[in-house]
């Protein structure tokens, strides 16, 4: 960055104007990050320099915002008189293949959860924007960050699960655990599966829980944002029970819940505060 500063490709004039795009991992810590922040902000404007997440580029991520804020059946219904909690799956199909070496260093946790699920969990509880402005919903989405609880130590214990895939099967064929990667340690307690529950306080939700778990070699490659909704205590239709008379066929009962399950088995790590 700094040569680019120094042979001149980053001066705005003339009415050219100049940008750098910097793809995640934004530094391994909070303190690299910020002093890498520091670097940047030494050559360039703020407004010149783009921090990205390619995550926001899959197509039903971008359908959350027009989903949400245009739909004029969900938009009143997505606060917290109606909605209970909130599941993020982000699923893959794959083991870390050849990313063992890269994996061993970062882990679901650092690899995924920070960025790709956080900006889900954003984009899935902030406020309505007063407007698309790339600057408006960044700053709605750092309110919902804001308003996340930080867990305490006792509460790791019982808000999250860290795991590693084992040997097992996909599509019927076999497959090696993360231990047996190339360029894995054979001891190794990387993980590779982390599921978190996140309590935020804000208005349009209220106190609800936003669960990003990360499923890495799972059976369904896909991304998954599941909204529960209360049971209504109001039931205009009579229950007859045991008896074969017509119902409507929606259902909202929240007791009968799915997820999809790694084929693999897995080996379950204690949390680390």
């Amino acid at each position: 960055m700094k040569q680019l500063g120094q042979v001149g490709l980053t001066k705005e004039e003339d009415g050219h104007w100049a940008r750098v795009i910097i793809e995640k991992p934004f530094g391994h810590d909070l303190q690299s990050a910020r002093q890498l922040n520091e670097e940047l902000k030494h050559v360039l404007n703020e407004n010149q320099i783009y921090r990205i997440d390619h995550y926001l580029g899959k197509e039903t991520v971008q359908n959350v915002m027009v989903f949400r804020f245009s739909n004029n059946i969900i938009e009143p219904l997505w606060n917290r008189n109606y909605v209970d909690h909130v599941q993020i799956t982000a699923a893959e199909t794959v083991g870390v293949e050849h990313r063992g070496g890269f994996y061993e260093t970062a882990g679901a946790l650092r690899d995924m959860v920070p960025n790709h699920l956080f900006q889900l969990l954003t984009m899935t509880a902030m406020e309505p924007p007063i407007s698309f402005d790339a600057d408006e919903v960044r700053n709605k989405q750092a309110e919902v960050l804001h308003a996340i609880q930080p867990l305490s130590p006792e509460d790791v214990l019982t808000c999250m699960v860290r795991g590693q895939y084992g040997p097992g099967a996909i599509d019927g064929g076999p497959v090696v655990g993360y231990r047996s990667e190339p360029d894995v340690a054979p001891d190794s307690n990387t993980e590779t599966f982390v599921s978190m529950k996140l309590q935020i306080r804000q208005l349009a939700l209220g106190r609800r829980s936003l669960l990003p778990p990360h499923w890495q070699a799972s059976q369904a490659a896909r991304y998954r944002n599941r909204r529960t909704f209360p049971a209504h205590s109001l039931r205009p239709f009579p229950q007859h029970h045991g008896k074969k008379t017509w119902r409507p066929i929606a259902s909202s009962s929240t007791s009968n819940r799915t997820r999809a399950s790694p084929s693999a088995s897995a080996q379950k790590f204690p949390a680390q505060s």
